[in-house]
């Protein structure tokens, strides 16, 4: 997001769509928000999270904690059942293809039997790599909710939104925040 800021009056006024900006409306639709009203919106959701962080701050860790290692452990245990059945999937391919070759099937038995193996493989190869990837960012997200509590609780108290409060907590908000473009001295990028 670009934000507009006014040097005259020494305030922002809002923000703007960066991908709309630099590439139009191939990619990305105009729209913006004003200052008014994410400073009205963003702060009360920002002191209520960050309450309730400093209430329940045992309980907030544990269970997040608990539930991301019950979300891990079910993502690896449907990673083994996934890699059992490629393995599986791989020696069926492997028989069927020796079995055209000693001409145990016939070609047109083969080409009936083969592509069917062959498209759940595919399909399976797929859906291991989105479970690595999901187990991959759970982990990475579970070791970010402890780091992030004290920074939040500095906003418990927050009553108007400045560019330093959203870079701080858009960078620690417990995920890994990769930016997409670097940041430039007249934007700030919110995702």
């Amino acid at each position: 997001m670009n934000v507009n800021y006014d040097k005259k009056k020494g305030r922002y006024n809002g923000f703007s769509c960066w991908i709309y900006k630099n590439y139009g409306k191939d990619r990305c639709t105009s729209h913006a928000i004003g200052w008014k009203t994410l400073n009205q919106l963003v702060p009360k959701v920002i002191r209520l999270n960050a309450e309730a962080a400093k209430l329940a701050t045992g309980k907030l860790v544990a269970a997040k904690a608990e539930k991301r290692q019950s979300e891990i452990q079910r993502g690896k245990r449907d990673l083994k059942k996934v890699d059992k059945r490629i393995t599986e999937l791989t020696k069926i391919l492997t028989k069927l293809y020796e079995d055209l070759a000693l001409e145990k099937i016939s070609e047109k038995r083969y080409q009936t039997m083969a592509p069917s193996y062959e498209w759940e493989q595919a399909a399976l190869k797929a859906q291991r790599e989105d479970l690595a990837a999901e187990i991959a960012q759970g982990e990475e997200i579970y070791d970010y909710i402890e780091p992030f509590l004290p920074i939040i609780w500095k906003y418990t108290n927050i009553t108007e939104l400045n560019a330093h409060i959203i870079i701080t907590l858009r960078t620690v908000s417990g995920r890994v925040f990769e930016s997409h473009y670097p940041l430039q001295k007249s934007s700030v990028q919110i995702f």
